[in-house]
């Protein structure tokens, strides 16, 4: 599919075609000039010539036209690059045109000389600076040229009464220069004006759109606004849901967990056997609970009230630590390797754990037996790295955009672990966000999952990497 020309290309082309109708008038002109010099003045070999010369003009213009349908391929605008080349060209012709069609109708005598203003004019308006400069020392040889040789005779030189004393036996020059100015300068007037309005016109359509854009762009603003102010809505509605749930939903589990120990009578085995799947699916609600409360707090930085300096060594050693046992009871393989001298990161400490509790219990939980998981941390130019990477049932390529949804499991997941809410990586993209760094995610099937945390590091006073700067010089 041809990409849409632009405006520059569509103003060329249309100066071009433009141009093209203009030489028809300029043909037309020529020819009906050729007729006054034979049947006025009776100058049958000037008036052949210039005859000759008209037709040529109009026979050269056809070819223009010709080649311009060439240029254009079909619909589209003629480029930018090409257009330039083709109005260079058109004007040089008709610059050695009009020097020819002087020549045979009175040389330097004839005071239509001032026409060669018209095609300074046009490539005032189509060229480049460079090339309007070199059309008009082409004009300049072309016409300095001609009166040259024929001021040395080496070209013939072809009076014309009309433009000497012979006119009503006055002296008829002066009035024929004043009269081929005036025509010079009001043409000069037209094409000034004529470019003059269809700029206007394009300034005109070009504001129109600028508002139309500001409109648009000023009914985005508002409909941002107000997505926004849904989305607080729906987080506040959210929040006090969960914590209207929470209550009873504890109270349940108590009072559950009483029974199903016995402290309120004996319990037939089939009935504790339904009090503990009653337990369980409570214990699921409360986790999905707790996850949206913190799903929330995280989208609106409200996870705790100190921000600072927080070691992700420590982080990352002591959520190991807590998972060592889960993964030993699996077979898998734990292991953490973490420098002894790693920049902290500024933000919350508590958040920061929830993301390594996340990414930790995740490798090991879609972990086979015998697997192993692995924690990394480093730094990497003003950040800190930190990746888990497990040698589990990884993640489907095409299902890998959307691990971070809200409530999404991936179809191997759910087949693997049933029980879910498929909100932990959602809560740790929302923490990490917040905290001004990315959280990605790198899989392939049957190989492994690969996530890796990017946090901008703390370069505070006592901080390793402050160490390491180099001493301000005194100034």
């Amino acid at each position: 599919m041809l990409d849409a020309p632009n405006l520059t290309e569509q103003e060329l082309t249309e100066r071009i075609h433009w141009l093209i109708r203009l030489r028809w008038l300029a043909a037309a002109s020529v020819l009906a000039a050729a007729a006054v010099l034979y049947w006025w003045q009776s100058a049958a070999g000037p008036a052949m010539r210039t005859f000759i010369t008209g037709l040529m003009i109009a026979a050269y213009n056809a070819g223009f036209i010709a080649y311009g349908q060439v240029l254009e391929s079909g619909d589209t605008a003629i480029s930018a690059r090409s257009a330039a080349r083709f109005a260079n060209l058109q004007i040089a012709v008709d610059l050695f045109a009009l020097t020819a069609l002087l020549h045979f109708t009175g040389g330097a005598m004839n005071p239509f000389a001032f026409f060669f203003v018209f095609h300074m004019i046009i490539a005032g308006i189509l060229l480049p600076p460079v090339a309007a400069y070199a059309q008009a020392t082409w004009a300049l040889v072309l016409y300095g040229s001609m009166v040259f040789l024929e001021g040395a005779g080496l070209i013939s030189h072809t009076p014309i009464a009309l433009f000497g004393r012979s006119f009503l036996n006055v002296d008829a020059s002066p009035l024929i220069t004043v009269g081929v100015l005036g025509l010079t300068l009001y043409l000069s007037v037209w094409m000034a004006t004529s470019i003059t309005v269809r700029l206007r016109q394009r300034e005109r359509e070009a504001a129109e759109l600028m508002m139309q854009i500001q409109e648009k762009a000023d009914e985005l603003g508002r409909a941002y606004t107000e997505l926004e102010e849904t989305q607080q809505l729906q987080t506040q509605y959210m929040q006090r849901v969960a914590h209207e749930l929470r209550a009873p939903l504890g109270a349940i589990a108590s009072l559950l967990s009483v029974v199903s120990e016995g402290l309120t009578g004996q319990v037939p085995p089939k009935q504790r056997e339904l009090v503990q799947r009653a337990e369980a699916k409570i214990a699921e609600l409360l986790r999905l609970v707790n996850d949206l409360l913190t799903l929330t707090r995280s989208r609106h930085g409200a996870l705790s009230d100190q921000i600072e300096p927080v070691n992700l060594s420590d982080v990352i050693q002591s959520v190991a630590g807590l998972h060592k046992a889960r993964a030993d009871s699996k077979r898998v393989t734990l292991a953490v390797e973490v420098p002894d001298l790693l920049p902290p990161v500024r933000g919350d400490a508590e958040g920061l754990t929830q993301v390594m509790t996340n990414l930790t219990a995740n490798a090991i939980k879609y972990t086979p037996e015998g697997g192993s998981a692995t924690i990394t941390a480093t730094q990497e130019g003003d950040e800190i790295v930190v990746r888990v990477r497990d040698t589990g049932i990884g993640i489907p390529a095409e299902e890998l955009p959307r691990i971070f949804d809200e409530f999404y499991r991936a179809t191997d997941a759910r087949r693997f672990q049933r029980v879910g809410t498929g909100l932990g990586l959602s809560i740790a993209r929302s923490i990490v966000d917040a905290h001004g760094g990315t959280l990605t995610a790198e899989s392939q099937v049957g190989v492994g999952t690969t996530f890796t945390l990017r946090l901008p590091a703390y370069c505070g006073p006592g901080s390793p990497c402050e160490k390491k700067r180099p001493p301000q010089s005194a100034t």
